[in-house]
């Protein structure tokens, strides 16, 4: 469906009336009602590099160079952005901005982005942005405040440090995004599809090996209080990267954070599992990429609760456990990604609701959820570094087991016993079958000035697990993107 969209930055000179003409013209250009092809989620990559992070953010896209050389900012291809690149030698800058989108599907709704940014000498870094989108009262499981059809909040507010000498320290405290893993259509542990969180975040690195650590708190369920606590350890070198991870969450009526969980290098599974009064949903990883020239092999495997027993009814539990196993093919003018994906029913959920992993009703993992498998190929042809051309297939099956659904317990019903044995199928109950076929044209006039259209057709089987109830649709969608950037220096 044709929408409209105008990215726009101004300094804090601009007057507020040549703000509104802008918004106003806005609602004249296209722009697409979906994320564009490049966007893998409902939170745009581009944007996501703003954190300065790429060794972290290993996620599969647009890979042209080695992530290696993406560290080197002056390595970093035009069709990157710009704004949000970190320049080390400048110091003392303050950028002040804002995204004003109009999007029209069945009606019209404003998003509107603010930001702010502020480098602070060369080791300190403030950021702000704020979010009002009309389309967040309409979703489903939203919280917040609504006012007249608009909703808004602090998307994020922190400040960072960062020192590189032949150790490299990074510290970050307030709201902001974080997420580890290859994934390119997600992550199982800390996925970019999960609202920002409220949380402290420290990181060392030394050679091919880093540490990073963070204690998040979480909205309360009830009179629960929420709290997550995660730390990952990475060797990386030229041929390959492997991460370890693991997180616990954890809370309670009236609960305060708890310094085991807060300690960085303590195993958190063994302190739940020696507890007694340490209850929490403790999750293990471990992902990993291997490059092999213009091509590379990336996973992720995720141990939410495995039943290494058989002695009593409630070892007749499923597994709970995640998966995602790609593959990247890079030639000169030719991007190929495949991926596959499978979670298991009851991943990222307890018997209790406030150990689930959702941060105000989004998922803190994986986007979709659990209780599905997914296979998914998008490939990009670069006719230029002007003009680039999209394909992309997708097929995602989902169980009944949304992470909507509340915690059940099948092996305990009565005929069910140690000898009979419990089975579910995967995915389970009535399933829901999406499949969508893309194809999309990017035309690049520089990194700040660009434009799109998409072709889409999307096919749902038993829409909303309802046998025989299917739906078929085609969307056309626009894209245009203008950017005016100014920035002015403290000194």
């Amino acid at each position: 469906m044709p929408t409209s969209k105008l990215f726009i930055y101004f300094n804090a000179g601009c007057r507020f009336y040549f703000f509104v003409i802008l918004v106003s013209i806005s609602l004249i250009l296209p722009q697409l009602s979906t994320p564009l092809p490049f966007e893998r989620s409902s939170i745009n990559l581009r944007y996501l590099h703003s954190l300065g992070q790429l060794d972290q953010a290993d996620i599969s896209q647009l890979p042209l160079v080695n992530h290696d050389q993406l560290l080197n900012i002056s390595e970093l291809p035009n069709f990157l952005p710009p704004f949000h690149k970190v320049d080390t030698d400048q110091n003392n800058i303050v950028r002040i901005g804002a995204y004003p989108i109009i999007e029209y599907r069945d009606e019209l709704s404003l998003h509107l982005r603010s930001i702010v940014e502020i480098s602070l000498g060369k080791n300190f870094y403030l950021k702000n942005t704020m979010l009002l989108d009309k389309s967040l009262a309409d979703q489903q499981g939203y919280i917040g405040k609504e006012w007249r059809g608009f909703v808004g909040y602090a998307e994020e507010a922190y400040l960072q440090f960062h020192k590189k000498n032949k150790i490299e320290y990074t510290f970050q405290a307030g709201r902001f995004y974080s997420y580890w893993g290859p994934g390119r259509t997600g992550q199982l542990l800390q996925s970019y599809a999960a609202r920002p969180l409220d949380q402290i975040q420290a990181s060392i690195k030394y050679l091919n090996w880093s540490f990073a650590w963070k204690a998040s708190q979480l909205d309360a369920i009830g009179d629960n209080n929420r709290y997550l606590s995660a730390h990952r350890v990475t060797y990386k070198s030229k041929w390959f990267r492997l991460s370890l991870n693991e997180a616990v969450l954890y809370g309670g009526d009236s609960k305060n954070i708890e310094l085991a969980y807060l300690n960085p290098f303590i195993v958190y599974t063994g302190e739940q599992i020696n507890g007694p009064a340490l209850k929490a949903n403790t999750m293990l990883s471990i992902d990993g990429r291997l490059f092999l020239n213009n091509k590379s092999i990336y996973f992720e495997f995720l141990i939410d609760d495995f039943q290494a027993d058989a002695d009593v009814i409630d070892d007749l539990e499923p597994n709970e456990l995640g998966l995602i196993l790609g593959a990247d093919f890079s030639l000169e003018k030719v991007y190929l990604g495949i991926e596959f994906v499978g979670i298991t029913n009851r991943t990222y959920k307890t018997n209790v609701d406030h150990e689930w992993y959702i941060h105000r009703n989004n998922p803190i993992g994986y986007g979709e959820g659990s209780d599905l498998w997914r296979a998914n190929v998008f490939g990009r042809y670069y006719y230029s570094q002007d003009w680039q051309f999209d394909c992309e297939i997708d097929y995602l099956i989902k169980g009944e087991g949304e992470m909507s659904q509340p915690w059940d317990t099948p092996w305990n019903d009565d005929g069910i016993t140690m000898e009979t044995g419990y089975d579910e199928a995967f995915p389970t109950g009535i399933l829901e079958k999406q499949f969508s076929t893309s194809i999309g044209a990017f035309r690049m006039f520089d990194h700040n000035k660009w434009v799109s259209v998409e072709l889409k057709y999307l096919s749902t089987k038993n829409v909303d697990h309802i046998t025989n109830t299917n739906s078929d649709d085609f969307e056309v969608s626009f894209g245009l993107s203008w950017l005016f950037t100014k920035e002015f220096n403290l000194e």
